[in-house]
Order: C-alpha cells, then structure tokens, then sequence
C-alpha cells in the first residue's frame, strides 16, 4: 500500500499494533510427493512404545539434537512434532528411553552446526503430554551432552545416563545421580548374567572404555580382553571410540552376544578411520567368554557421531557413512546395505560396495533398531528415517545376498531442517531459498513444492531484492547464479560468475570457493540502496561486487588479516551509503586471527575496487579498549568469534557487532560504536547465550534483532536491555534472521526446524500527539498515526508512522543551523514500506485522492458533513436539492459507501459497521466535485 503524509485537522484513527505470532513455514517433508524434493534433516534417537507390535501399536517416537522430538501412530508414514514447553531450555532430544513407570526419560541438547551442548534429563508423560525435570543438571557439569539413556531391566528405579563428562547413575527414578565412571561414554547395555547382582552385566563403551559392571553399575572394571582385542587391531592407532549392542543367539538362548564396533579415528582435521568389529560371546549358564574378532574396514568420514550398532542373533548392523552388516553365519561382510539408488533399493546386498556414488540422500546414520519379530530394520539418517522390509534366506547367493532388503523413505510430515543460509523474497514473501546441513539447497516456490540442487551443502544463499527471480548459491565447490523461472525440477543450470583474467576480476574457482566459510554464516549481503548489486564474502579476506544482470563481478577489496579468515558482516545505512562496514571472522589454530571490523571512508564506494580508491580504515576496538572488562591479549583474542554487523540508518559510523566467546568478556554478545566510542549493549541476553545472527530494521528507531542458539530477541535506542521476542519459537539455534519488508515480517532460519515467520515488533504507542515546545534530539514511532501540533525549536527530530502524520495548523519547525525535521510513513503493522512501491495501482488511485489539491475545493464549499468527528451515523447538508452521489473512501483506497442518485438536501451516511478511523467522504454533483475528510471514532 503507497501511504502519503496528510496534512489536515485533528484525526483520531484506532488501530492495535500487530505483536510477535511466530509460525513455521516451511519446508515441509511429503516424501517426495508431488514433485516435493525436501526429504528432512538429521535425526538421532529412537524410542518405541512399550506396547509397540508392528500391529494394533504402531507408536514410536524420534529424536534430533537439531529438530526436536516427533511421534508417528503408523510406523512412520506420519510423523507429529511433540510442543516441548517453551520453559525447557534446549529442544534438541539426544537420548530417549521409556520406562515401566509410564513415561520415558528424554535428554535434551542444544546443536550449532557439528557442535552440540547437552541440556538435561526431564520425564515425559505422552498421555498426560507433562514434562517434569530430574535433578541431572545439578549433578553433572553444565553442556553434558547426553548420548544415551538406559534402565536396569528388573529395576526401572536404576537409570543410567551416558555422557561426554562420564556415566551416571540414579537409583530413584531420576531424582539424584552419581557419576559412577568417568571419561566420554556412548553407550550403556545389559547382558544377563547368573552371577551378576539383580541377574544382568552392565557394560559401558565410548573413548578408550570398554567397561563392565557386575553391582548393577556401582563400580565399573575395564574388559580388558574386549579393549586388547580392539586395539590390537589397529597398533598403530590403538585409541578407539566404542559403541556396541547386545543380542542372543536364537538357536541356544543361554549363549548371549555384544557386539563392539570400536572407531580408530585418524587425527583431526581429517574424518576418516578404521572400524575394528569383535563379538563377545557369553554363556549365561556357565559364565564362559569367547571374543571373536569379525571384521576391519576403513571409512572415509568415520566419526564417533556416526556410529550406532544393531544385532540379532547371527547378524550384526554397524551405523557410520552407511550401514554396513555382518553375516557371522556366513562369515560375510556386507558393506553399505541398501540406502542406495539402483539396484540396492531393489533389495540387494552387493559385497563388493560397488556403485557407491548411487546415494538417495547424504545417509550418515545415528541409530538403529532391529526388530527380527517383524523383520524391519529402522534407520536414523542425516535424511530422516528409512525403514527396511528384509526377507530372510536360509542360504547364500552368488552375489553375497542373505536378506532380500526393501528399503523406503518415510518422512512425511518430518519437517526437520537444519539451515545455514537463508534468503527470502521482498517481492513474493511466499518465497524463500534454504542452504542446508546434509541436504544442499532447497528453494520453497509454493507451499507444498520444494525444490533441491546443486551438489553439496551450500551454506550461502541469497535471493535478490530487487528481482525475485534471481538466486545466488555457493558451496565449498562451486558458486553460480541463475533465474528461478527456468527451475523445472533438481537439475536448475546456474550460471557461474564472469571469469576474466583482469587482476581487478576474481575467478570463481580460486579463492572464492575455498576455503569454505564458517557453518551456518551467509555471507552474500545486498545494498538497499544499490539495485542490481549483490556482495559476497570471501576468504582471503576479501569483498566482491557482483552485477546481476551482466554476471560480472568486482574484487573490491581485500583485508589485511589471516588468509582463512572472511568476510561474514556487511552494514549498510541510508544515512551514507558510502559509509560501509564489514567484519572478518577470527581464525584459529595453528594459524591465529582476531576477528575485525572495518569502514570504507572513502566518498565514493562505486568507484572503488581493488587496486583503485581502496580506502579502508580498520575499527576493531583494541585489545585493551574499556569495552573488555578484562583485556584481551595476543595469545587469546583469535578466541573471540565475529557473528555478524549492522549500521543505523541515522548515523552510518554507529555500529552493531555481534561477538561470542570473548576470552574473559563472556558477558559481551553485542558490541556499540558510537561516536568513535566502544560499549557493551548485551544487557538482557542471558550469560548461557551466545549471539549466531543479527539484523537491523530499516527506517526503526534503530531496532536491532538478535538470534542466540536458543532464543531470538530485539531491542531498540529507547530501551535499556534486549527482550525476549520467541514467542512459540521452538528453542532451538536461531542460524539466520532476515526481514522482509514485502510483508514487513521477521524471518527466522532455524538450525534444525526450518523456517519460521513472525510480525515484527511494532511500536507499542499506536498514536501519539505531539505538541509543546521540542528543544532535543527525538524520535517519535507510532504504529499508525502522530498528530503534531507543537513547535520543533532546536534538535534531529523524526517523526514516523504507520499510516499516517497530521500536522496542524500552528505546528512549526524553526529555521536553523540546528534543526532538522522529518517525517516518514514506514509501515509495520501493515503491509508496505519506506523502500518499496505498493503493486496495487486501485489502491494507489484512491489514496491518490486524499492528498490532491482538490480536497481544499477548487470552488466555494456547498455542502458539510455533521457530526465531524461521529459515532457512525453522518448526515451530508447541502445548498440545494440537485441530484448528486455520494462516495465514501477508507484509508486504504477502497470504496465503503456508495449511493447514487441523491435527490435531498440532507441525506445520511451509515458508517456504524466500519471500523473507527480517517474516511473521505466525495460528493458529485452534475461536474462539481466537492471532497471532506471525516473521522469515526
């Protein structure tokens, strides 16, 4: 809607300010429905309910450290999200067990990116839908990570608690806990034992451990023979990470197995290493042990997250990149089992691992259940949940196959996403653009039709502002731009950026490309007030400059800082927009680099690239500037993490830096620089948090919104502290925040459950009357109308409004070296803006009407309309009875009274169903036109 400045009489418009209402909007998982390409994002646990039969129950349940818990009643042809109360801190799910009790034990976390922190461990009812909190988090230090949750079998008071900080231990239900072991554990089982107490063997595995118990878990000794087996197979990395599952053998259910799956990993930075598998097999009767060692094999990208283990009888299944089995009966090795294209998923087991490059999803897999009852197999992936339909054969075929596999994809309804870049359309809000962890990129076109492309992970995505039609991706491996209209289904040809050899001109497969940024950081930035131009951030760092239309693209500076460190923040102001910031990332080991901000002061950012006009000056505050509490030093300041950067459309050199994990400083999360002066502007986000996006509303009283890893909040010049402004945001990573100023909405992109949308934080005072005598700096926000009657005598004073600005007779500006007035209609709580035209040329007509010359009447007034203000019933009086008709107009353009053909001198005009606010009322009468504003109210 095109609003105008109305300058009139006292008008009294009612109009409540719209207030946070956060929604999720996608993308949404149809399991590939309708052309539907978005499958869904990682998930972790699984838990089965008590009464779970394949059958008459088919309720289970599905956790993701990133997206939260989800329930299907169907064995996962539809899946629910379960509401976690928002007063839980963390809404990742990492461990999940039910218990005899009724309710099941659920550990929550927190994930950014590849990093996950651990919240606690709480009771959840599913029939009374109750969530009650244990005392764990008062046990254990604060970010444990919980891997995984078990319960004694015949005494469900006895839980365990698997963590990265040790083995807990509760004896009552989870009231209190012990750490009974120490070191990084994964797994907790139970092998019945005779000799045991309570008649069963608790083992623990994880970073060296290989553990048993035979006092129900109070004390725990190494198996030493399990641990030698495991290292003896790899000497010369004999460290090794442990999961494992127990089983029984079906033909002598006296002999009990425990398969280990034992992850000898190769140094950091690389993910890769060795998997060493060994069966422990135990006679219940007799206590005798036998340790088999069954198979080496090496993985590229073999992590400890990646690891799960499954088994039933014979039969073992070993989670890692893929699922691999292990046929012990027929001492076959079985790699990579199914969750491929063609011919795997028409169910068979090829030994030799061939076609590897056939994957339906990236399918790093994090559980796995098997149920030899129903003979299904479950699978936790970084895709969601697949399940597989086996049929068993009773003898081997040429080919290594021993169960017919059937796998199938069943998300529908799994809406877990995990974003790292998000763009949106100003033009068609209804549009957005996803880079994703594990899943590449995803462009959301209507709401039920989602698009995938372009290889691996991009992390950076944009949408141009200007031409919705345009969208800009890059990866680790490539980076384009091409026009959504040509998008037909997942293979859209993009057109990489221009390549020329000019020094001046990058090429798109050098330095762009690697190394990679951050996770989770967008570094494409758009001008507001440069059309057509889309910057990116670059390693190097660097800063370039594409055009749009030809695809050329400008390196217009580079930074002096580490060469791995990259542009990530960049400002823009309407203040100047030559005034303009960037932030370059810190860089750690071996390499160190502190993070860094930097301001272009030259007169003419068009006209400057690198190698002409590159004047940049550097505005990090110092080691020692008054800001840290405690100075930074030059063996520690590479620990501080640049997030993000914003400028005032008031004043370009006032800036907003958004920081984490400031050594000594941990208080700080957002930094100010105003008037060359740094200061602390964190008060209201809690210390537990820490900053991952920040965005600044154009045309606010310099508004800020802030994403933390669970919350989102705002703040602006009139307020002392950041509030919370969540709402039913789930409490989750808030990785990307953008506004949209087609529908003037905050947009969140949520590591873990998608896209979500919300009203921004509209001006609390829905009119505002000023008058008196002004003699300072002032801001004055109204979400619909400020009506001026005063003097402005001395002072920047801006008045701005959500429909409209009154300025009656009297009101005065006075002229002056000192004084400066402006007043500006900047929608919030409707649609439209400062920045962009209203499409709708029937409204832009109508309005037109009330701002032309003729409302002051081009002839001597022949009529009045009374009351004026009214309740709703006016009445036109006129001169004469010569027939005329009579049209009424709100303030959106649209014609609300209509009546034609008007024969009398007093004739009345029925608004008591319309709401309260400014009308023009237009009288026709043979080619007169006579028009006045009235008000209801």
């Amino acid at each position: 809607m095109k609003t105008k400045l109305l300058f009139a009489f006292c008008c009294l418009l009612a109009f409540a300010g719209r207030a946070q209402n956060w929604g999720h909007v996608g993308p949404y998982s149809t399991n590939f429905d309708n052309g539907n390409m978005f499958e869904s994002g990682r998930v972790d646990c699984f838990m089965l309910d008590p009464g779970f039969d394949g059958n008459l129950n088919q309720t289970m349940y599905l956790g993701s450290m990133s997206g939260g818990l989800w329930v299907t009643y169907d064995m996962g042809q539809q899946w629910n999200n379960i509401v976690i109360p928002g007063a839980i801190p963390f809404h990742g799910i990492s461990a999940l067990e039910y218990s005899a009790m009724g309710y099941a034990f659920v550990g929550t976390c927190n994930s950014m990116g590849n990093s996950q922190s651990g919240g606690s461990i709480y009771k959840f009812d599913p029939a009374a839908n109750s969530w009650t909190a244990t005392n764990f988090s008062a046990a254990a230090p604060p970010g444990t990570l919980i891997k995984d949750i078990a319960i004694f079998p015949n005494n469900p008071a006895i839980v365990f608690a698997a963590t990265d900080q040790g083995l807990y231990r509760s004896v009552d239900l989870g009231t209190n806990w012990t750490n009974v072991l120490t070191g990084d554990i994964e797994k907790v089982a139970f092998i019945e034992q005779s000799a045991a107490q309570g008649g069963f063997q608790v083992f623990a595995s994880g970073y060296n451990i290989l553990h048993y118990s035979n006092d129900k878990g109070q004390i725990f000794d190494p198996h030493l023979a399990l641990i030698i087996a495991i290292q003896n197979a790899v000497p010369a990395n004999p460290n090794f990470y442990a999961d494992m599952a127990p089983t029984y053998n079906a033909a002598n259910p006296n002999i009990l197995y425990l398969y280990v799956d034992g992850l000898h990993s190769n140094p950091a930075p690389a993910q890769s290493g060795t998997h060493t598998l060994v069966r422990l097999e135990i006679d219940k009767i007799n206590l005798n042990e036998n340790i088999s060692p069954v198979n080496n094999y090496y993985e590229a990208g073999g992590v400890p997250g990646r690891m799960c283990v499954a088994a039933h009888d014979q039969v073992a299944y070993f989670g890692g990149v893929a699922v691999k089995k292990w046929a012990f009966n027929f001492s076959m090795n079985y790699p990579n089992i199914g969750i491929f294209s063609v011919p795997y998923d028409q169910g068979t087991d090829d030994s030799s691992g061939a076609n590897e490059i056939g994957y339906v999803f990236h399918d790093d897999v994090h559980d796995l259940i098997i149920l030899p009852q129903l003979q299904y197999l479950f699978v936790a992936t970084d895709g969601g949940f697949f399940r597989d339909a086996y049929t068993l054969t009773n003898t081997p075929t040429p080919n290594g196959t021993i169960y017919f596999n059937n796998w199938t994809r069943w998300n529908y309804g799994l809406n877990i996403s995990q974003i790292w870049g998000l763009g949106i359309s100003d033009q068609d809000p209804s549009k957005f653009f996803t880079g994703e962890q594990d899943t590449k990129a995803f462009m959301n076109l209507t709401n039920s039709t989602t698009y995938d492309f372009f290889g691996v992970e991009p992390s950076n995505v944009i949408i141009d502002k200007f031409n919705s039609n345009n969208y800009l991706f890059r990866n680790d491996v490539n980076m384009g731009i091409f026009n959504g209209t040509t998008i037909g289904g997942n293979n859209a040809d993009p057109k990489h950026y221009y390549d020329n050899t000019n020094a001046s001109f990058c090429s798109t497969n050098s330095f762009l490309t690697y190394p990679e940024p951050g996770w989770g950081i967008n570094t494409f930035f758009q001008d507001p007030n440069r059309p057509g131009y889309i910057y990116h951030g670059a390693s190097g760092p660097a800063l370039t400059e594409l055009c749009t239309s030809s695809l050329k693209e400008i390196l217009k500076a580079t930074f002096p800082a580490k060469y791995d460190q990259y542009v990530n923040g960049m400002t823009f102001s309407k203040a100047d927009k030559n005034k303009i910031h960037v932030s370059i990332s810190n860089r750690l080991p071996p390499d160190e680099g502190k993070p860094r901000v930097f301001m272009y002061n030259g007169t003419n950012f068009d006209d400057s690239w690198y190698g002409h006009n590159v004047t940049w000056q550097e505005r990090t505050p110092a080691n020692t500037d008054p800001v840290f509490t405690v100075p930074l030093t030059t063996s520690n300041e590479y620990l501080m993490e640049s997030v993000g950067i914003a400028a005032s459309d008031w004043d370009a050199e006032r800036i907003w830096w958004a920081v984490r994990n400031v050594p000594g400083n941990y208080h700080l999360k957002v930094l100010k620089r105003n008037g060359g002066v740094w200061s602390d502007y964190s008060q209201g986000i809690p210390y537990s948090e820490v900053p991952v996006s920040i965005v600044y509303e154009q045309g606010s009283n310099d508004q800020l919104y802030l994403g933390t890893n669970v919350n989102v909040y705002y703040r602006n010049a009139t307020m002392s502290s950041w509030q919370l402004y969540s709402g039913t945001l789930p409490n989750v990573c808030m990785q990307q925040l953008r506004i949209n100023y087609g529908d003037n909405t905050l947009n969140a992109g949520t590591y873990g459950r998608g896209v979500w949308k919300s009203d921004l934080a509209c001006p609390p005072d829905v009119s505002i009357a000023e008058n008196g005598n002004t003699v300072a700096d002032k801001f004055v926000e109204a979400s619909s109308y400020i009506i001026g009657s005063g003097i402005i005598s001395w002072g920047d004073v801006k008045y701005r409004a959500g429909e409209y600005i009154d300025l009656q007779p009297g009101f005065l500006v006075s002229a002056g070296s000192t004084t400066r007035f402006y007043a500006f209609i900047h929608g919030c709580a409707n649609e439209g803006n400062t920045f962009r035209e209203a499409q709708n040329e029937d409204d832009y007509d109508a309005l037109e009407m009330m701002t032309k010359s003729e409302l002051k009447g081009e002839h001597e007034p022949q009529a009045r309309v009374m009351p004026n203000p009214g309740s709703g019933i006016f009445y036109l009086e006129r001169g004469s009875a010569d027939e005329a008709r009579i049209m009424v107009y709100d303030l959106n353009g649209r014609c609300v009274f209509d009546k034609q053909h008007v024969n009398t001198q007093r004739e009345a005009i029925d608004l008591s169903e319309n709401s309260n606010g400014l009308y023009l009322v237009r009288v026709i009468t043979g080619g007169q036109v006579e028009n006045f504003r009235i008000v209801k109210q």
